[in-house]
């Protein structure tokens, strides 16, 4: 099990009567939260109680991972996350209606460990930062109006900026029953530190001077330091802060992924290039990891097609009848019309040394656009515009058979 430090601090603020965050350590799971409530402090409680409901069905998908760390397993753990906050949703649902509460709601952030793996599952506007090499990177997106209207390009950045509707929150545990959190799937390394926080923090407290909080390298210190930040700035709400740092791995047998940062390896693909990190994190745990020594064959000309495979590292060379297509090198893909259909390969793909490749098949595929709808609409557009190249690549094949054949009769 992974050795790991936590340090937690959660203040009411400078202008509330009082605290309705609600915070969630399990250290057995491990499963650590925060819960932002709205309508009273129950609601935050509340979160936190369905989330201990739930400890002992993550750690059995946890201990899973341990043994198994296919797309399966991994899978397992966020499908269990999302359950988990499906769950809160509905018992703050039930609490609501039954007080007839007009505001009864939620926004909340798990997170939970295994191996080297990290998942987030969030949902409303608490966000999760991982710190890394002196260097902060937001891992969440927030659930809110102005958001939402970023994404679909109705307004720019600087509108988003000041729009009265950064707080609006377009999704929350309590107003559906099933909430489809977002799930994020982190390769973590000895020393990173993830922040889960509260809006109480991200309202006033500019990115900039979290980073400087936490550039002292005491945990507990960095806490205090982002909660009085918060209050030096008049702190208008609630404020949570929950660090998790991660040491070096002690007696793991979990199976240590080659590739260390999936994210990376996905910005350099143009078939993935227009997702944003929360996306490349969110699709990471359909993805399976795959080592090919030099010399092996990844599919044959001919073969039956059903996955994409991605080069994280070495390099890839195409051949057709003995002669050489083209090389892929990282960042280097092929295969994405498998995504769409039954094909066969027209190429036989080799390992030139030795090779390291991220997989998504069909299956996995389809799953991940028909769970996640807003990760869906983005690799379908993206779909689109590949397996256009790819369908004329294979028409321009044809055609060129088509003449070899002609010339031998």
């Amino acid at each position: 099990m992974a050795t790991m430090k936590v340090a937690c601090r959660t203040d009411a603020g400078m202008k509330m009567a009082r605290n309705e965050d609600a915070v969630v350590q399990i250290a057995d799971v491990p499963l650590y939260g925060l819960a932002d409530g709205t309508g009273g402090e129950a609601a935050g409680r509340l979160v936190v109680e369905a989330l201990g409901a739930g400890a002992d069905r993550l750690a059995r998908e946890v201990r899973r991972v341990a043994d198994d760390v296919t797309s399966v397993a991994r899978l397992g753990v966020a499908r269990v996350l999302e359950a988990i906050l499906d769950d809160a949703s509905r018992k703050l649902m039930e609490v609501g209606e039954r007080e007839r509460l007009p505001t009864f709601a939620a926004s909340a952030i798990v997170a939970t460990t295994v191996g080297p793996f990290c998942y987030v599952a969030h949902v409303g506007d608490c966000r999760a930062y991982l710190w890394r090499d002196q260097e902060l990177r937001c891992l969440t997106t927030d659930h809110t109006l102005a958001m939402m209207q970023l994404q679909r390009g109705v307004i720019t950045f600087n509108e988003y900026l000041t729009s009265p509707f950064r707080h609006t929150l377009s999704k929350a545990l309590g107003l559906v029953p099933q909430v489809n959190a977002d799930i994020a799937e982190v390769r973590w390394s000895p020393g990173d530190v993830l922040l889960l926080c509260t809006n109480g923090l991200t309202r006033v407290v500019s990115e900039e001077r979290m980073t400087h909080a936490l550039m002292g390298g005491d945990l507990d210190g960095s806490a205090r330091d982002l909660v009085e930040a918060t209050r030096q700035a008049g702190a208008p709400d609630n404020v949570s802060v929950l660090l998790l740092q991660f040491g070096e791995e002690a007696g793991s047998d979990v199976t240590e992924p080659t590739v260390p940062n999936v994210a990376e390896v996905l910005r350099a693909v143009p078939f993935f290039r227009e997702l944003s990190e929360p996306q490349w994190l969110a699709l990471a745990p359909y993805l399976e990891e795959a080592t090919f020594e030099p010399g092996a064959v990844l599919y044959r000309d001919g073969d039956a097609a059903d996955t994409l495979y991605v080069v994280a590292s070495g390099q890839v060379r195409l051949t057709r009848d003995g002669a050489p297509l083209r090389e892929l090198g990282p960042g280097g893909h092929c295969g994405a019309l498998a995504l769409t259909t039954e094909v066969r390969r027209f190429e036989t793909a080799t390992a030139v040394d030795r090779v390291v490749t991220l997989a998504l098949t069909r299956a996995r595929f389809q799953e991940a656009v028909r769970t996640k709808p807003s990760l869906g609409v983005r690799l379908t557009l993206a779909l689109l515009a590949e397996t256009g190249g790819e369908l004329a690549q294979l028409r321009s094949t044809m055609l060129a058979t088509e003449r070899m054949l002609r010339g031998r009769s």
